[in-house]
């Protein structure tokens, strides 16, 4: 008799699944609306579709479809193992593009405080003011003459 359900009843599965979606739903919306970078905004809503394909097909596995039914369980799990795959591997990609976008921020950070360094030199030898290798003077650092 066992064989011929589900492995977990549906009242019990539906409820969650309708929660996560909910929550992954929520998290799209929300993700369109924040200012980020658009290759990170990409990759997010591509994982957060991928999501809730794989929230559906888990609901699927656990409450709908029987164990007995070797074809049908077989094919469903599959199909959640394979994007669970999907899903690490484009995590892993948000990963590598966080790393990028963290490394051209502070090269673009560098650049800029090297030009105001170089500002603030010349406004320096200007006004005859003696300055630091920074471009800051005896005042502003603290030193003693």
């Amino acid at each position: 008799m066992l064989a011929q359900d589900p492995i977990l009843p549906v009242v019990v599965i539906l409820p969650m699944a309708a929660m996560a979606m909910l929550v992954t739903c929520g998290h799209l919306v929300w993700m369109q609306r924040t200012p980020m970078p658009p290759t990170r905004r990409r990759i997010r809503t591509v994982t957060g579709v991928l999501s809730l394909f794989t929230i559906t097909l888990t609901a699927i596995g656990f409450g709908v479809v029987n164990p007995a039914d070797a074809r049908p369980f077989l094919l469903v799990w599959l199909t959640v193992i394979g994007l669970l795959g999907i899903l690490v591997l484009l995590a892993g990609i948000d990963m590598a593009n966080n790393v990028r976008l963290h490394a051209a921020e502070r090269k673009h950070i560098r650049e800029q405080l090297a030009r105001l360094q170089v500002e603030l030199k010349a406004l320096a030898h200007q006004r005859g003011i003696r300055t630091n290798r920074f471009g800051l003077s005896r005042e502003e650092t603290g030193e003693e003459r």
